[in-house]
């Protein structure tokens, strides 16, 4: 990754980046950056949310079916999450 360079009020500070805070993954518990795509140790692509895998549409945990295209959602359980 590299450094981004700001200008804020004249000064021009090299390698100054944004503190960034990790979040637990809904699925597996893996804390992860807040902006990443996937998680390292589950590979969801949605470790922040769950997603219709219909029509990719976020959706609350435990909904039976999607209420944006109403595709019978499969809920399972995975080892170590409630």
């Amino acid at each position: 990754m590299s450094a981004r360079v700001f200008d804020l009020g004249g000064y021009n500070w090299e390698g100054f980046t944004m503190a960034t805070y990790k979040k637990p993954c809904i699925h597996c518990g893996e804390f992860v950056e807040g902006d990443s795509s996937f998680c390292p140790k589950c590979a969801s692509s949605s470790p922040f949310s769950f997603h219709c895998p219909y029509c990719a549409k976020e959706i609350e945990r435990g909904y039976a079916v999607c209420p944006n295209c109403g595709a019978q959602q499969q809920i399972t359980k995975r080892e170590g999450v409630q």
